[in-house]
């Protein structure tokens, strides 16, 4: 691999990106493994030691239009290599998950055949992480229109762009404590005011600002930081108690919420300004997995699952324990909350396995082409 001209700022992030990915996926076995919100005595803690990972996947977006924008070449040319590395192991992999939960949950070949053809559709129940992947080629499918704009617009006309779209971020608070039917939505009107400022784009957007104009300074990077965090892991902790699905419990978590815009420009910002040279066995150890991460990205869940329910069989205590249709949740080791032990334990295991599982796949054949390298 070809690593003479990486940025390694960006490589960084892009491993950091994923651990944080498999520990929010750790996490979720502690508080949301049916579906619907499991309150344990512990779970709490769930707040303080995740809110800081839901900056995964807007990193994955930051660092996209950090290299992307504005598209140089054709739009040929730049859709026949995002085609090549995005969307083939896209399919090879949701066909590998299809097969792989034949024998992890007992699908039948016809459910197997289902919900890989699913995947045109909608993105499976079972192997959900893939929504990345549809918003990323939402991504690049917008990328030619926006790119001649971006040639030519001055600092002062982004800074407008970027202000409409921290707007919008406040709707999943909004849509709550004010109006479900903000700025003009409704049954027969989809896309209100702001809807086409919203979502992943403007952190597409802000990744190719930080490259054209820089970051912000070392302490207000900290200071985003501290400012994002602490609504994050007040709106879970505190939201626990009261709701009993997902997206409730998960609204200080929204991707695109102010709170964890301002962490993952912070962190970003923090991490851009690192001017360590890949120097060493550690630091070609990281350049690889960057390298590699859009394959650890797809495969992950593999041996998270796998360890998951090995790790259940050794010490339940780690896990829930079901009572009477309750989950409750056991503190071990002197009282330290499971969920401290269990998480990190289990998303360390992750990280790890998987990147030698992509290190042992990439010595096949044609391997490139189905680990997105």
């Amino acid at each position: 691999m070809n690593t003479t001209k990486r940025n390694f700022a960006m490589d960084l992030l892009r491993v950091l990106a994923c651990f944080f990915v498999i520990h929010q996926h750790c996490a979720e076995t502690f508080y949301g493994a049916t579906g619907h919100v499991e309150i344990g005595d512990d779970t709490f803690f769930i707040g303080f030691n995740t809110s800081l990972g839901r900056i995964c996947v807007p990193l994955f977006a930051m660092i996209s239009g950090y290299f992307l924008l504005p598209m140089r070449g054709t739009v040929s040319e730049f859709f026949r290599k995002r085609v090549s590395r995005i969307v083939l192991p896209f399919l090879v992999w949701n066909a590998v998950y299809a097969i792989f939960f034949i024998f992890f949950s007992g699908d039948s070949p016809a459910d197997a055949v289902r919900n890989f053809f699913g995947i045109f559709i909608t993105f499976g129940e079972k192997w959900s992480h893939m929504w990345y992947i549809y918003m990323l080629l939402g991504l690049y499918l917008l990328t030619p229109v926006i790119s001649p704009w971006l040639e030519r617009c001055t600092k002062r006309q982004l800074h407008f762009y970027l202000a409409l779209w921290l707007i919008t971020t406040l709707l999943p608070y909004l849509n709550r404590y004010v109006n479900p039917e903000m700025w003009g939505a409704c049954f027969w009107n989809v896309s209100p005011t702001f809807y086409y400022f919203t979502g992943f784009v403007g952190y597409y957007i802000l990744g190719y600002y930080a490259r054209r104009f820089g970051g912000a300074g070392v302490w207000t990077s900290l200071l985003l930081i501290v400012f994002g965090y602490i609504p994050s892991v007040w709106f879970f902790t505190h939201d626990m108690y009261l709701y009993t699905e997902y997206a409730d419990l998960e609204l200080g978590w929204n991707f695109c919420a102010l709170n964890v815009v301002l962490m993952t420009y912070g962190v970003f910002s923090l991490f851009s300004k690192i001017r360590w040279r890949r120097q060493g066995r550690v630091g070609r150890l990281l350049t690889d997995y960057s390298q590699r991460s859009y394959g650890i990205y797809l495969l992950h869940m593999i041996p998270l699952l796998l360890f998951h329910d090995w790790m259940v069989k050794v010490n339940p205590t780690l896990f829930q324990a079901v009572f009477g249709g309750d989950y409750a949740y056991h503190r071990v080791f002197g009282g330290i909350p499971a969920v401290l032990i269990a998480v990190p334990v289990l998303a360390v295991m992750t990280f790890v396995a998987v990147y030698i599982a992509a290190r042992l796949l990439g010595l096949l054949p044609k391997s490139r082409k189905w680990l997105g390298v």
